[in-house]
């Protein structure tokens, strides 16, 4: 085979979209020959939601929990879609329901504590992220919702021992250590603030977290008092 033709077919990036479309054609099929197939009606779900037909995927979702009251799969993704669309009850009500499907899967109670973020109800969400910090404590996403909520009820002290303790389950977390710095510069620590912009850079942080860094300590150093020098 052409080598040109080989890297081009290797460089061309996957149509993951028609891989689903494909995908539902064909789920569409094997439920019409088994329409009690819990199974067929999540993974239809799971297709329509990648397809970003979300409403759609939540009627599968719907069917499949009515034929099996103990799917995870089901409760969980119907959650994320209710999520994505604002639909704020069914997110609730289905990341409960997963909850008790599967009681040890974090992500499940970690999502819910989102979902009464986006209700409004931050001392819900506390109380969720705090019994998941209790009860997985090497979770870091816990400590990473209760630090952004923190912080976005500006009250950046009581953030910092939360991304703390990130950096101290993962001392290379790009995301703490950006964070840290900004709760400092809020606080007005400015030389902590610049460390952990410093620490940023010695991460494998992405691109946007580097540059953020980097605009960062510029103005922390353009703010610095000017050093006077005798002749």
């Amino acid at each position: 085979m052409n080598k040109d033709l080989l890297i081009a077919r290797e460089e061309r990036p996957t149509d993951f979209s028609c891989i689903y479309k494909n995908a539902i054609k064909e789920l569409l099929n094997r439920a019409l020959k088994d329409r009690n197939n819990d199974r067929i009606y999540t993974l239809l779900g799971f297709c329509y939601k990648k397809t970003n037909k979300i409403n759609k995927a939540i009627s599968y979702f719907e069917k499949a929990v009515l034929l099996n009251q103990e799917s995870f799969s089901a409760f969980y993704q119907m959650g994320l879609c209710g999520l994505k669309i604002n639909k704020t009850c069914v997110a609730v009500n289905s990341f409960i329901k997963a909850i008790q499907s599967n009681p040890t899967n974090p992500y499940a109670v970690l999502y819910l504590g989102i979902s009464h973020e986006y209700c409004e109800e931050p001392d819900m969400a506390f109380m969720i992220y705090e019994r998941l910090i209790e009860t997985t404590p090497g979770f870091v996403k816990a400590y990473e919702k209760k630090a952004e909520l923190f912080i976005k009820l500006s009250h950046y002290s009581d953030a910092i021992p939360l991304l703390n303790q990130m950096i101290k389950i993962n001392p290379n977390n790009s995301i703490a250590y950006e964070r840290l710095g900004n709760c400092y510069k809020k606080l007005g620590k400015k030389a902590y603030a610049s460390r952990c912009f410093r620490k940023v850079l010695s991460t494998n942080a992405s691109a946007d977290a580097y540059g953020n860094a980097i605009r960062e300590l510029k103005q922390i150093n353009a703010q610095q008092p000017k050093k006077f020098q005798l002749c």
